[in-house]
């Protein structure tokens, strides 16, 4: 990683890559066998609680915004813009 970035911002980065597929795992039809893969079933019933329906949008959203947020930071870390750095990593 060239520029002024340091551990935390490559961790920063990774982590966001790291949770990018949520974006399409927290859906209505991909939530419960995605929940699955990881060891944990949940009743199909579930998927009627609007707190878990809610829950779910809330994480598929912030997943979903987690691309522009990573194309930031390379910019700013490629261009040596430690205020951008900074700014975005927090």
């Amino acid at each position: 990683m060239a520029g002024k970035a340091g551990t935390l911002e490559f961790l920063a980065q990774q982590v966001g890559l790291a949770l990018q597929p949520l974006e399409s795992q927290l859906t209505q039809d991909n939530v419960l066998p995605f929940l699955a893969r990881l060891g944990v079933q949940f009743p199909p019933d579930l998927l009627n609680q609007n707190d878990f329906k809610s829950a779910i949008h809330a994480g598929a959203t912030a997943a979903g915004a987690l691309s522009a947020l990573l194309t930031q930071l390379s910019t700013a870390i490629e261009s040596d813009d430690e205020a951008g750095i900074l700014t975005i990593g927090l």
